[in-house]
Formats: C-alpha cells, structure tokens, sequence
C-alpha cells in the first residue's frame, strides 16, 4: 500500500553492498601504482608516458565505480514537498509541482531485461529514480510495489486520482 504524504517515505531498495564498490576502486588506484613502479624499473626512457597512460586508464576505471555506486547505492526519499535523491557525493531533489508524470520503462540486450522507473518533469526532462531497478522478463514483486508506492505519493499530494492497480 502507499503512504500518505503527511510523512516522509523511502523507496525500498536492494540492499547492495557499498563497500564492494569502494574495495574495487580503491584497488583501481593501487593497480596503477604498481604498474607504473614496474614501468620506471624496467623501462625508464618511456616511464613517464607510459606512466601517464597507466594512470588515465586507472583514473578512469575508478571513476567508473563511483559512477556504479552512486547509481546502485542511491536512495530515494518521499516527503509531502518534494522527491529526494540521496547517495554519498550527491543531493538533488525534484519538487511535486515539477511533475508531470512518473514512467516504468524497460531496457534489454542478450544480457536480460532491466526494469527502471524514471520521473518526467519541467518542460520534457526525465530523471532515473536510482536503486531501484530490476532484472527480470517482467518487473518483481518489489519494483511494482516501489512504482506504485510513488505513483501513488504523487496522485495524494497532487490532488490527481490515483491510477488503478494493474
């Protein structure tokens, strides 16, 4: 069931395990350490460029697991004013009145079907709700409950009729 919007809700979400990804990207930064030690021992004319690249290319792959985590590990708070999202480096929030609409949408390769719900808002902008999607030919017992929980939330404190469980 919903919520009413006289107290704040948060959206269930897996319960992913952070510190895997901070592990992994600490481990992108000790991997380039070591490489570009070897580089400088072995191969000292073409240490420093060599050294660069290491470094960009360990960069990169820990920006990449930031990017992961912020998307897996990211909670979604319900308060009567307004939709926030919340992870360790961000902040960011969506008023009611800006809504226009809330989807679930589906995206699949050879891998498998993902779920995710987005909300639409201001003049044509969408925003990814994060940590709650799901894999799956058709959306979890989970998922349905998160996007009608919202859809509901958002029909309250809007005055718009709820829509009919499907």
């Amino acid at each position: 069931m919903y919520h009413l919007p006289m107290e704040e809700t948060r959206l269930d979400s897996k319960d992913w395990d952070s510190a895997v990804f901070l592990w992994v990207a600490l481990l992108c930064l000790v991997a380039p350490a070591f490489t570009t030690l070897e580089l400088v021992l072995t191969n000292p004319r073409y240490a420093p460029f060599l050294s660069a690249l290491v470094w960009v290319w360990g960069l990169a792959l820990v920006l990449l697991f930031l990017w992961l985590h912020e998307k897996s590990c990211a909670r979604t708070l319900l308060t009567p004013e307004r939709i926030e999202f919340r992870s360790r480096v961000y902040h960011s929030f969506i008023a009611w009145e800006d809504v226009t609409g809330i989807e679930k949408y589906s995206t699949g390769d050879k891998g498998g079907v993902w779920w995710r719900m987005r909300i639409c808002y201001g003049s044509g902008r969408r925003r990814e709700v994060p940590g709650v999607p799901c894999k799956g030919d058709q959306p979890d017992e989970r998922f349905a409950k998160n996007f009608a929980t919202l859809e509901n939330y958002w029909a309250e404190v809007s005055g718009r009729t709820a829509p009919e469980a499907s």
